[in-house]
């Protein structure tokens, strides 16, 4: 078993490259390792494994013969199906494998990929009505980026398929092994979400839950500002009504920075007029608002890798001055955020200093609120070194970043640059994600030319090993401030 699966692994990975499509391995290559090593001790593993490899050998050009070749050897060992495809025949396939396998336990459907037969009433009756009656099997279904299909299927689905079960079995697992475990389900829909304790799918509506959350963050958004300004239920209606499709963590935020209009205008009553002239320059708007998407000063792309899921994701961050010289951190983020805002803050000033000083003392010391757009990405303090920074600096001087530059390393008190983990998966995502620029430590440079064959050859990768090189590019002389 462990033979062939290393020789699959080694064709898959050599046939990815020179198709040029290596965000797929990459993501995976170590999950299939640490799987691996589980096999031999749990079946369930073994069965996750085998699973893994159809899948990516059936995602493929090329392989999908060799596919089928291995389903049929291992057939009276397979507990796990996975639905790949948009034809009306998989639906055959999908039943004929219910009634085929007396061991199957789990089953994967791609909505994405399954969409055209998903999207026929008559299909999707036929779909959940055989995965009922396979229940003496007690299948697991597990579904995978969801958010392709419309509201009324997805409720169909949510309907008949035994959820529950699904939680039962990942809480009842072994910590490394829920770890390393390839979960394909409720990817995103609308502001869906699973955290890292797999609570599922929480969706986030304007409900007595959201007002619940304003009020409770009323009164210490007034104690931060010095201020009395109170909210009708109404009013709080309002609010969340000119921030529609909004997570939670970017709700508070723009909370936050509504006070901090308010207080700049010195406004105490509010009225339409002052929500709607907030809502004009509201940053937190919609994300699929083309006018959210507009770069501003204080917003840098930082890329990160989810702990959970092994994934890259690139997110912005989010910088607005506060209103006292506390710091607010309103994102998920790990213990080490704090201490990276507080040595950015101190790098960003000792920048700052050395260039016309008296021209920029009103700017230090000042507070800083800090988000992000995500609620699904949780930022690692120590990898956001650089983009912090930035982010600081480029709010102080009201600089844009440009949208396709991005940044990940960790930063000293002294402004030296240093290495973060997961270099590889951070740039295969720049590189599919259309980022044009990207900084990284040089002491990442080996991890870096592992795979830079790889890459967008239009993807300018900068190797630092001191702040200067960013400030230089992205700072010096586009500033008077800055001219000495």
């Amino acid at each position: 078993m462990k033979n062939n699966i290393e020789k699959i692994i080694e064709n898959l990975i050599m046939h990815n490259y020179t198709t040029h499509n290596p965000n797929f391995i990459s993501e995976n290559r170590k999950k299939i390792e640490i799987l691996e090593s589980f096999s031999n001790k749990n079946q369930n593993v073994k069965d996750e494994l085998i699973n893994l490899i159809l899948n990516l050998m059936n995602s493929i050009i090329g392989f999908k013969s060799a596919a089928i070749n291995l389903k049929n050897d291992l057939k009276n060992d397979i507990t796990n199906f996975n639905l790949i495809g948009s034809k009306n025949s998989d639906i055959e396939q999908f039943i004929q494998s219910i009634s085929n396998y007396k061991k199957l336990k789990t089953i994967t459907i791609d909505a994405a990929k399954f969409i055209n037969s998903l999207n026929n009433n008559n299909n999707v009756n036929l779909l959940t009505s055989e995965i009922i009656k396979s229940k003496v099997n007690n299948p697991i279904i597990f579904i995978k980026n969801i958010s392709t299909l419309s509201p009324e299927h997805i409720n169909f689905i949510f309907n008949q398929f035994n959820t529950k079960k699904i939680k039962d079995q990942y809480l009842n697992l072994d910590i490394n092994i829920k770890k390393s475990i390839v979960f394909f389900i409720f990817n995103e829909y609308n502001n869906a979400l699973i955290n890292h304790n797999f609570h599922m799918f929480e969706e986030i509506k304007f409900n007595e839950k959201i007002e619940t959350l304003l009020k409770r963050e009323i009164p210490k958004i007034n104690q931060k500002f010095n201020s009395n300004i109170q909210f009708t239920n109404d009013q709080i209606l309002h609010f969340v009504s000119l921030n529609k499709n909004q997570c939670l963590d970017n709700l508070k935020s723009a909370l936050f920075d509504f006070f901090s209009y308010l207080n700049k205008h010195n406004i105490s009553n509010l009225n339409i007029e002052a929500f709607n002239n907030w809502d004009s320059e509201n940053i937190y708007k919609d994300q699929n608002n083309n006018e959210s998407n507009i770069q501003k000063p204080g917003l840098v792309n930082i890329i990160g890798v989810s702990p959970f899921y092994n994934k890259a994701f690139i997110s912005k961050i989010i910088t607005q001055f506060s209103s006292s010289n506390d710091d607010m951190i309103l994102m998920k983020s790990n213990d080490d955020m704090n201490l990276s805002v507080k040595i950015a803050k101190e790098v960003a000033y000792e920048y700052l200093k050395a260039y016309n000083p008296s021209e920029i003392k009103h700017h230090i010391n000042k507070g800083f609120c800090i988000s992000t757009n995500d609620i699904n990405s949780q930022i690692s303090g120590n990898s956001a070194g650089i983009s912090l920074t930035t982010a600081i600096i480029s709010k102080i001087l009201n600089i844009k970043i440009p949208d396709d530059t991005a940044f990940t390393g960790a930063i000293s008190l002294e402004g030296c640059i240093k290495a973060v983990g997961a270099i590889d998966l951070k740039l295969i995502k720049c590189s599919n994600s259309g980022i044009k620029k990207v900084f990284i430590p040089k002491e990442n440079e080996k991890d870096y030319l592992k795979i830079s064959s790889y890459l967008n050859p239009e993807m300018n990768v900068i190797l630092i090993n001191t702040y200067d090189e960013i400030f230089n590019d992205l700072f010096l002389n586009k500033n008077k401030m800055l001219i000495k």
